[in-house]
């Protein structure tokens, strides 16, 4: 097979018949999702420069302005919502084949917002874990995006111990989980390169925190963070809370 009809095997050539993820009918472009789902899904129009988290506004959200991610830049192909929660769970609770549809969707992202990575890597597994699920979907995702950008993916990191479950837990409260919990075996290949660590969803950010804080100490050039989804920023404020410029605004008045 010559180079051309390698690239259109592992991108899709146009025209090629697949089926749309949400709705399941044919489309004919090699898209993942048909127009009319396209249209319907979150993207995050219009998001924080710092972590991608979709807001309101512009430049920081509130979180960053509290406190930055490890990571120098972190994006998001979507708005973590009911729908693409469905999506996501299917892909890690048995449909690894998703990988390849998620990675078309990545691409365009990591194209205009990481150009000139020099490598991939992924949020690892316990051996156990792994045996369990069957496969990494983390791994599925890098591999997938690597084989239509171009960019080598690297395995450098190794989970250590399973971590109790993260859901509803403080951020301060799984940051006391992780810790220890990975171990970057691989060091010197991180200097002085510039990373993608890839992931199926941003929440509270801890587990990117801690890997970047791993590629830093191996003098890692920059850390970057590209998931499928990942969730809205929030008010560090309770809802019945005014905000402070409100705050401040009513104390001017007499």
């Amino acid at each position: 097979m010559d180079v051309l009809g390698l690239l259109q095997k592992l991108c899709g050539r146009q025209g090629e018949n697949r089926t749309c993820y949400l709705c399941r009918k044919e489309v004919f472009d090699g898209r993942t999702f048909c127009a009319d789902c396209r249209r319907k899904l979150p993207y995050p129009l219009s998001f924080c420069l710092r972590c991608g988290r979709r807001m309101t506004g512009t430049g920081f959200c509130a979180q960053c302005r509290a406190r930055l991610p490890l990571a120098d830049k972190l994006r998001s192909v979507f708005v973590y919502d009911k729908e693409v929660k469905g999506l996501i769970r299917a892909f890690k609770e048995g449909d690894p084949a998703m990988a390849d549809g998620f990675a078309r969707e990545m691409l365009p992202v990591l194209q205009r917002e990481f150009s000139g990575a020099d490598f991939l890597t992924f949020v690892p597994m316990t051996p156990a874990a792994r045996r369990k699920r069957g496969y990494n979907q983390s791994r599925r995702l890098a591999c997938a995006l690597s084989r239509l950008s171009g960019v080598p993916v690297e395995d450098i990191f190794e989970k250590k111990r399973d971590t109790p479950e993260q859901k509803g837990l403080s951020r301060s409260e799984r940051e006391k989980n992780l810790r220890g919990a990975f171990f970057l075996h691989r060091r010197a290949v991180c200097r002085d390169k510039k990373i993608v660590l890839i992931d199926d969803v941003l929440t509270t950010g801890s587990t990117a925190d801690e890997l970047t804080r791993l590629l830093r100490g191996a003098h890692a050039a920059k850390v970057w963070v590209l998931t499928i989804a990942a969730t809205p920023a929030k008010s560090l404020f309770p809802s019945d809370m005014p905000s402070p410029e409100k705050a401040l605004g009513a104390a001017d008045k007499p």
